[in-house]
């Protein structure tokens, strides 16, 4: 009797059954879906799976193509045209970079930290002879700028004026024993464009002065 009687209140009485409202299930998320999704809020986490996937379709368009959702393509067209447009990131130094190196730097970038104190040395402690002709080739004695024990690739000079890329040797006694590896010194320093003259302790010694004077005239004729 009693299944009889329910079973009458829901076919006759129909909206005016006291049997209390549905909860909120399936059935009115799926419809709440088809009437809602073209207005629903992106912003919205409560939305369904359906009005997520419309929000998506809608917004991929108008992206900001800065922003991490950019497409893969989009950020690759974008990484390419920076690249493409970046400086020369090399380093400066010698010769490198677009910056030219001083003319007075002349040594052997490789070598020079393995022979720099050697040339301090030999600056340090001259020989008579060398010390001698440098009282008149210092100070543009000879209208011309003169280096001593200035380094050119790997090796130490003498002295040098670099303006008429003009090396000068004074040569002490163990040269005698040594003429092929003065030879071979002297052709590499040629083929980088300076000319070589020589002169022996005992020119310098007997007669410094006209060694000075050959020196300087051997320079005015050189050409700059």
């Amino acid at each position: 009797m009693k299944q009889h009687y329910k079973s009458e209140k829901v076919i006759g009485v129909g909206s005016l059954d006291p049997t209390p409202a549905l909860p909120l299930g399936e059935g009115v998320k799926l419809d709440t879906n088809k009437s809602t999704a073209d207005n629903a809020d992106p912003s919205d986490n409560s939305q369904s799976e359906g009005v997520k996937f419309d929000t998506n379709d809608s917004t991929a368009v108008n992206a900001d193509p800065i922003h991490n959702s950019q497409s893969k393509g989009e950020r690759l067209e974008k990484n390419e045209s920076l690249t493409a447009n970046e400086p020369d990131s090399l380093p400066s130094g010698e010769g490198q970079g677009g910056i030219k190196k001083p003319g007075y730097i002349t040594a052997n970038p490789y070598t020079y930290p393995v022979i720099k104190d050697y040339r301090k040395d030999l600056k340090d402690h001259q020989t008579e002879a060398e010390r001698v002709i440098w009282g008149y080739l210092r100070n543009k004695k000879t209208g011309h700028k003169i280096r001593r024990q200035h380094i050119i690739d790997d090796f130490i000079t003498d002295f040098v004026c670099l303006s008429k890329k003009v090396i000068i040797e004074i040569d002490g006694k163990i040269h005698e024993f040594q003429k092929e590896k003065d030879k071979q010194r002297t052709i590499r320093l040629n083929n980088l464009g300076y000319e070589v003259i020589r002169f022996t302790n005992d020119e310098v010694l007997n007669s410094p002065y006209q060694v000075a004077q050959k020196i300087k005239t051997y320079l005015n004729n050189r050409p700059n």
